[in-house]
């Protein structure tokens, strides 16, 4: 959604509109109870979110308790082994290649024959499937998705 219109952008400027985006984007979740969606029922319950979303249920292990944290653990821990699977894989690759040239000089991959709007929207699919996929266990694990959700930031590397 905003990776076509942000590839002419370099350095602090990708970041600054990907956070205005972001944070416009959890402004219309919370004003989209008015986009009613069948059945007297609306997007997405503005700031209440989406409550009761189902925790998961594998064939043979049923479904994942609140209490219990160890399957949620091998749930998170078996996520991250395929994310360092496929991340292993895509840098090794033709794509990673690609990523890795455009890093380091831009002009001189796209003079070799390097796509630079295939290449750079990849890049953006492929983090927004990894944040995706991190999304839905965040919403499965606490029940529920709002927009409202806290971002805690530490500063722990002060020296005082």
């Amino acid at each position: 959604m905003i990776g076509l219109p942000t590839l002419r952008l370099r350095g602090d400027y990708i970041a600054i509109v990907t956070l205005a985006s972001a944070r416009s984007s959890a402004t219309w979740r919370s004003t989209a109870k008015s986009v009613p969606v069948g059945g007297g029922m609306t997007l997405t319950a503005g700031n209440l979110g989406i409550s009761a979303v189902d925790s998961p249920y594998f064939p043979g292990i049923g479904s994942f308790g609140l209490l219990d944290l160890r399957p949620w653990y091998w749930l998170i821990f078996a996520i991250l082994l395929v994310v360092l699977f496929v991340n292993l894989r895509l840098r090794d690759s033709r794509l990673g290649r690609a990523w890795i040239a455009l890093r380091e000089d831009e002009v001189a991959a796209v003079s070799m024959g390097i796509p630079l709007v295939k290449t750079k929207l990849l890049a953006y699919a492929i983090g927004a499937a990894f944040g995706g996929m991190s999304g839905a266990f965040f919403g499965t694990y606490y029940t529920r998705s709002t927009p409202a959700v806290p971002v805690r930031v530490s500063i722990s590397s002060s020296p005082w």
